[in-house]
């Protein structure tokens, strides 16, 4: 538990005392603190995050508050406290707290921190909080209401209450229903559950406009070193912006009326099709979009990223199978930034390294440090590149520098009308989403990789 010294709780009192007195904070007893639901502590993380904001700046100032240079560190550590609260109360109470790397991938106190989750949601946060906490409609008023109860419900009419309120919300001219905002969210889960970007470490950023700019530090100020009494070197930072601009991403499944009446488990079926599938197309187009023909532009196609050319089977390399795999690392910790959180590479060469043998044939093994990196596989790498239409790509990245931007409502409709002369129906799934990389040295493509046989 937290301890500050008197001269540090009354500066903070004084700088933030209108924060801790709303959310009845007491720097000398968490105990209370502690015993808050879920919801709340998300609430005084936000402010506190605000409030963290708010003092950098007068820290940072011409004439720096000296109450706020001691009230930044106490507000941090009191939002990294209720985030370890949040933390015990998702795993049950356990008594670990798990790493949040943020921008450089170093899970560490940040100023920009609190700044840096405002905005964009980890891997292991709910797309759904965020949408309640923000204004999305309860799910108090669709309790007990799931997507394929909707989808039938859709199709054949409401039976419950709560499936009649989400049929009259969403009522669609085209002659189809739309899912509650609350269920969308839902969706969204799903499908970050199975993307293979998310669990690489990339950042979701909800989405509530057509055009979102996020700030970026691209170049680090530089300091000096000084005499005693002599002025202090300038180096201003250098800020760029990161655009985010949601583009569609659809598909239509039809199906027959018999066979969703008939059916068990069709609707949960068609909802796991639809997620799969198009998280399958959001890596692709993570990794390897070309921001033509209105799709992103993916990690390999962004300028500055570092690249390795193997052109070779991965067993060819000088430095043994695993020798881009290093070389990629180095890399990224060349570039400060930061140790790779995941290889994500096709199943093809992910065998290739799993099934190494020595000429005694005995198993080959990565050294420790790459072997404490994932190594993730997804049918989104293609292995038809190159002159030989036989190569593949491996990417290797801190992939806390990838946002996946997306709009709050992934919508998914049943449409009735379209084909009722063959009395067939349509599942419509539309999202609109955005990839974006905050730092291309993070990112490294191995290409060129051939197959062993």
């Amino acid at each position: 538990m937290l301890a500050f010294t008197q001269a540090e709780i009354a500066a903070t009192t004084r700088a933030s005392g209108p924060v801790l007195n709303k959310h009845n904070i007491d720097l000398e007893d968490f105990t209370t603190l502690a015993r808050l639901p879920w919801s709340d502590l998300c609430e005084r993380s936000r402010d506190l995050g605000r409030e963290a904001s708010r003092l950098v700046g007068k820290v940072h100032d011409a004439a720096p508050d000296a109450d706020a240079v001691l009230a930044l560190e106490v507000i941090r550590e009191v939002r990294d406290e209720i985030e370890a609260m949040k933390t015990r109360q998702r795993t049950g109470g356990a008594d670990h707290v798990a790493m949040r790397p943020n921008a450089d991938g170093v899970a560490r106190h940040e100023g920009y921190q609190a700044e840096e989750v405002s905005i964009s949601l980890r891997p292991e946060e709910r797309f759904a909080d965020w949408t309640a906490r923000n204004g999305g409609n309860s799910g108090s008023d669709f309790r007990g209401l799931t997507t394929g109860a909707m989808i039938r419900a859709a199709a054949f009419g409401a039976k419950t209450e709560q499936e009649r309120r989400a049929l009259s919300e969403g009522t669609d001219s085209a002659g189809g229903f739309t899912v509650p905002t609350i269920l969308s969210a839902q969706i969204i889960d799903r499908l970050r559950a199975q993307s293979v970007l998310i669990r690489a470490g990339a950042r979701t950023v909800p989405l509530t406009s057509d055009t979102n700019v996020i700030a970026k530090l691209s170049a680090d100020p530089t300091p000096a070193w000084r005499a005693e009494s002599a002025a202090i070197a300038i180096s201003d930072p250098t800020f760029a912006a990161v655009t985010l601009a949601p583009k569609s991403l659809a598909v239509m499944i039809k199906f027959s009326r018999e066979l969703l009446a008939d059916s068990v488990n069709l609707e949960a079926a068609l909802l796991q099709a639809v997620t799969g599938a198009m998280a399958l197309e959001l890596d692709r187009a993570g990794l390897f979009g070309t921001a033509a023909d209105s799709q992103p532009r993916g990690v390999v196609n962004v300028s500055g990223i570092n690249a390795i050319a193997v052109n070779a089977k991965l067993t060819a390399h000088a430095g043994g199978a695993f020798g881009p795999l290093v070389a990629a690392r180095t890399a990224l910790l060349t570039a400060n930034a930061g140790e790779p959180t995941a290889f994500i590479m096709s199943p093809r060469e992910d065998g290739t390294l799993t099934g190494l043998r020595s000429g005694d044939g005995q198993p080959v093994f990565a050294s420790p440090k790459i072997a404490s990196i994932p190594q993730l596989t997804t049918t989104s790498v293609a292995t038809n590149l190159g002159v030989g239409t036989n190569e593949s790509t491996i990417v290797a990245g801190n992939f806390a520098h990838l946002l996946i931007g997306m709009r709050e409502t992934l919508r998914l409709s049943v449409l009735r009308e379209r084909y009722a002369e063959t009395g067939e129906l349509a599942l419509v799934a539309h999202m609109r989403a955005d990839i974006a990389v905050e730092h291309p040295l993070a990112f490294c493509a191995v290409t060129g990789v051939k197959p062993e046989a």
